[in-house]
């Protein structure tokens, strides 16, 4: 049996029935995140070729969430692909030495859940040496039924390694392990507290590069003016501009990642007085290590991130009037609530 063959029984073993009112047959379409090193087909092509696939059907209900991770290893390619259909879910890796055969697999597994009709009608795309009296294969029972006749798959960890095979022409030979897979645009509004006074909010802007298990951004931030009391009557009128770097770990649980951060981060004050004699500009500097941790949720195109982050002053400026010494930062707070667009970068 072909390893397309077989991943295209686990999307049919997918689509069975569980749990749930009145379950439909198959998915009426899909969702699907994509990564993979430079060089292997991006997910513009796995769209393509789902579609050139598969047929429009009225009788499909619900979405197919597809999570497909592609990784170097040695000379060959380790493919993790995981599955969530209502209540069921599935993972299953694949080793090839070509990822352009383990992408075109995917994109097969997803054509067959959508309609089912092509396990009986797609070639495989190569041959698996599995002798098919040693499993049961799930097919559509060709009664008028709801239902799917059982799986058995054996272990869902199980490894399968096809033989060798001439790559085609189209396959670019170019992935890394230091590829990123894609750019994202944050915009955060943020709330902050330490780096003027009082406690206020501001806005972040950042750029960020990623890849399976990093990502690294840099960053602008500013803090919106605002007012503190000092001696005497006196006030002045605070504001804060800052740019950053980040470097992230990326553990993840399907389509969730939990940032953990360290980054680094320069920063200029900026004090207008009010009510002293004569008027008074007044300029501090800021610079510190950071450490946060967060979530974020990674779409096609759109994700959301919550970072709560803090930072100590490694060098603060002190604020005067007179002998006194109004402010001081030592240390800030901040949590930042972005959404985020992602643009995957594609080799041609």
């Amino acid at each position: 049996m072909s390893l397309a063959g077989l991943l295209g029984v686990t999307a049919l073993a997918l689509a069975a029935p569980g749990p749930v009112p009145d379950p439909p047959m198959h998915p009426a379409t899909y969702e699907l995140q994509w990564t993979v090193p430079l060089g292997c087909p991006t997910a513009e092509s796995i769209h393509e070729y789902i579609a050139r696939l598969a047929k429009q059907s009225s009788t499909g209900k619900g979405t197919l969430e597809v999570v497909g991770r592609i990784e170097p290893i040695g000379n060959e390619f380790l493919l993790t692909l995981e599955t969530d259909f209502f209540d069921r879910h599935d993972e299953r890796t694949a080793i090839a030495s070509d990822c352009s055969e383990l992408s075109e697999s995917v994109a097969l597994v997803v054509a067959i859940a959508l309609d089912p009709s092509l396990g009986t009608s797609v070639d495989p795309v190569y041959e698996h040496e599995t002798d098919l009296s040693e499993m049961q294969v799930a097919v559509a029972s060709t009664q008028p039924t709801d239902e799917l006749e059982s799986v058995d798959l054996g272990p869902s960890d199980q490894t399968f390694r096809p033989p060798p095979h001439r790559p085609s022409k189209r396959t670019v030979r170019r992935g890394t392990k230091t590829a990123p897979e894609a750019i994202l645009f944050r915009l955060a509004p943020e709330f902050e507290y330490g780096r003027v006074p009082p406690s206020g909010g501001g806005v972040e802007l950042a750029i960020v590069v990623t890849w399976p298990r990093i990502r690294f951004e840099t960053y602008g931030s500013y803090l919106w003016p605002r007012r503190a009391s000092g001696p005497s009557g006196s006030s002045g009128l605070y504001q804060f501009g800052s740019a950053g770097l980040r470097g992230c770990g990326r553990p993840r649980a399907r389509r969730v990642e939990f940032p953990v951060c360290l980054g680094l981060e320069a920063g200029a004050m900026r004090v207008d007085s009010r009510g002293l004699n004569p008027a008074t500009i007044l300029n501090g500097r800021w610079l510190g290590p950071s450490v946060g941790v967060g979530v974020a949720v990674s779409g096609r195109r759109v994700g959301f991130l919550t970072l709560a982050e803090g930072s100590v002053a490694a060098f603060g400026s002190r604020i005067f009037v007179g002998e006194t010494v109004v402010f001081r930062p030592r240390f800030a707070a901040r949590i930042l609530l972005g959404i985020e667009l992602r643009f995957s970068i594609a080799i041609d």
